[in-house]
Parts: structure tokens; sequence; C-alpha cells
């Protein structure tokens, strides 16, 4: 639930993955979404990636969060957030920029909330439906599984990841076991998983 959490994942989509494929369109799923920090990082990421003209303007992207509560959905949905965890991993000059305080919180600016939509989902249930991603983040959820049921859940995602496409785990996660399946890459000072062919 902190913003910009394992920062260097985010420099790896803009400036790794994203400057070598300069897709037209991009749908990212952040699949343990809780409160909506993860999805909106991956959108104003994207979007000072653009106005700094280090990916197309014209790029398209679709982020789709989603979590187990649906009273965490909620709140990713209002895009408002209080207390002193609200802002944890935003230093001033970010909340100046990409918020505005709203009656002793803060709230994300419209333009960093489009394109960006959230659903309630148990990554234990079928992925069909949820369509399909180029970009899959799925870190710190995991951890929390048996062995069997984290080797179902990545098995479950490399099938809705498009050709090529990249996952990215946790810092303190590992694709041990499913070689088979992904590819460990070092691009742009982090590590992703791609979608092997």
């Amino acid at each position: 639930t902190s913003w910009f959490r394992d920062l260097a994942h985010f420099k790896v989509l803009t400036d790794g993955i994203l400057a070598e494929a300069a897709p037209s369109r991009l749908r990212i799923w952040s699949a343990a979404a809780s409160t909506g920090q993860e999805a909106y990082t991956a959108a104003i990421s994207l979007q000072d990636a653009m106005q700094a003209g280090r990916i197309s303007r014209l790029m398209s992207y679709d982020i789709l969060g989603t979590d187990i509560s649906t009273a965490a959905v909620r709140e990713a949905e209002g895009a408002t957030y209080c207390g002193v965890a609200a802002g944890r991993g935003l230093s001033e000059a970010q909340k100046d920029k990409y918020f505005r305080s709203r009656d002793g919180c803060i709230e994300l600016l419209p333009q960093y909330r489009e394109g960006v939509r959230f659903r309630t989902f148990n990554l234990l249930k079928p992925f069909e439906g949820l369509g399909q991603f180029d970009v899959v983040f799925c870190r710190n959820v995991l951890i929390y599984f048996s062995q069997q049921r984290k080797r179902d859940i990545v098995s479950r995602i490399a099938k809705v990841l498009a050709p090529g496409g990249h996952l990215f785990l946790g810092s303190t996660e590992s694709m041990s076991g499913h070689e088979d399946l992904f590819e460990m890459r070092s691009i742009a000072g982090g590590l992703v998983y791609r979608l092997r062919g």
C-alpha cells in the first residue's frame, strides 16, 4: 500500500519494456491492488514518461487493479487517501504534483485516474474474463500461498499474458520453480520476468 514501492520496477516498465517495444496500446494488471497505490503509481509513471518524451504520447493504456477486499477496491476507486499512511512513499513535491488536498486528505488528480479501473477478484478463481495483458504486477502476495497454489497462480498468469509479456514480482519473491514459463531479465536497472515464447 506504499506509493512508488520498489521504484525500480516502474523504471523498468517505462525505460526498459516500453522504450524497447514502443507499443501503441498497453494493458496492465495490478493483481493484488489493495487500495490502488500500485495501479495509480503505474499510471503516474506512464504519464510522466509520456510528458518527458521517453515513451510515445500516442500510446493508450488500460490498467486493471483487482483485490479480494471489497472495501479496499472501494477506497481505490475513490482515489482519496487520509491519515499518516496515506502518503507513505510520497515526497512533498510528489504530493503537490500528483494530488490535491481535500478535507485533510489527498486526492489523486483526475489525469492520473484516467485509464485505471478496479474490481473485486480472488486470485484463486479462474482468470477467464479478465482479458489479455502485456504486463502483470503480482507483487508481495504470492508469499501468502502454498507452493502448489503459487505454481497454479503463476501458470494462469502466463496464460493471460500476451506473447513476450512481462511479470513483476515483489523484491523478496522469486520465480524459482517456474523457469519453464518465464525468463528473468535485467533491464533499466531492475528485474522483471518475461514470458517464454
